[in-house]
């Protein structure tokens, strides 16, 4: 009797025992189940704010580029002197909103470091600790019309609850558009007497005959167009007149000098030989002002002059 008391007691231990075990593991399941759960929602929302971050940095990138060289055109004004070296300059001003040390109003709240701290300002609202690192930044153009900027930036970002962590490079390609920024060589050249803003001439055929009209429209509102011998834009931020395939030049309208009781001098309109030591013959051309010249310069192919890309070679006088 006792024997059968003992393995019926022995068996509902078993049962119980069991019962335990299983109730334990189906719980040590749904732990995990919901902790794996935690984890994943988590990083799905760690990884959407990299995926904006990728976006947004483009964005900052662009923001402060452009801010940048409008503020080294307009330190140009306000100094009357070129950009001592633009590389350089452009670095300060893009991280710290400065140019030789003095702060730009034109960044206030725009530099990449400002963007920077908005970014680890949002990432701790979701416990996500950032830091970046600028490794390179560069400056140049391969365009007449457009300046490139490259940024590349390392960037750590860690889950404040050390669920995961983060280590990429950021390698960023902005382009900025020329056409809307003041033009540095009229600001220095004419002591701020004459200022002009770049923008594409919508002219492709200037002469007619005799008919020179859209010349003088050209003219008196002083569009740009690319001539590989000219300066780009990034070139006149330093005043350097030399030639670059990427170079852009305007005529100079000096009506408006004369009209503010300036002497002007007979030499080629043409803005970067008119301000520069270049020596060029220049012409007399029919129906145009007595002021206007126009020299015979080649382009950098040495397969069209000046005066063939104006269309005044049968107007010289």
């Amino acid at each position: 009797m006792l024997n059968k008391k003992a393995i019926f007691f022995t068996f509902i231990a078993i049962l119980l025992l069991s019962a335990l075990i299983f109730s334990f593991s189906i719980y040590s399941r749904y732990r995990l189940r919901t902790r794996a759960l935690v984890i994943e929602t988590r990083v799905h929302t760690m990884n959407s704010f990299m995926g904006d971050i990728d976006k947004d940095i483009r964005r900052g990138c662009f923001i402060s580029a452009h801010r940048s060289i409008l503020s080294m055109a307009e330190y140009i004004s306000a100094n009357g002197a070129f950009i001592d070296d633009v590389s350089s300059r452009f670095e300060e001003v893009f991280l710290n909103g400065t140019i030789n040390g003095e702060t730009q109003a034109l960044m206030s709240d725009t530099t990449f470091n400002d963007w920077i701290a908005k970014m680890k300002s949002q990432g701790n609202k979701i416990n996500l600790v950032l830091n970046f690192t600028v490794n390179s930044l560069e400056i140049n153009q391969s365009d007449p019309w457009g300046i490139d900027v490259y940024l590349s930036t390392d960037l750590h970002a860690r889950d404040a609850t050390g669920i995961a962590s983060w280590n990429v490079t950021k390698d960023v390609k902005a382009t900025v558009p020329v056409e809307g920024f003041e033009d540095p060589v009229y600001a220095v050249y004419t002591f701020g007497k004459l200022l002009n803003t770049i923008n594409q001439t919508p002219y492709t055929d200037f002469v007619t005959g005799n008919d020179t009209t859209n010349l003088q429209l050209h003219n008196n509102n002083q569009y740009y167009l690319a001539w590989s011998t000219a300066p780009s834009f990034l070139m006149r931020l330093e005043g350097n007149l030399s030639a670059s395939p990427y170079g852009i030049e305007s005529l100079i309208n000096l009506q408006k000098l004369i009209n503010q009781g300036e002497e002007v001098e007979e030499r080629s309109v043409v803005d970067h030989i008119y301000w520069s030591n270049k020596s060029a013959t220049s012409y007399h051309i029919d129906s145009m002002p007595s002021w206007f010249m126009m020299d015979n310069e080649y382009n950098a192919d040495e397969n069209k002059t000046h005066l063939q890309l104006y269309e005044v070679g049968g107007l010289i006088s």
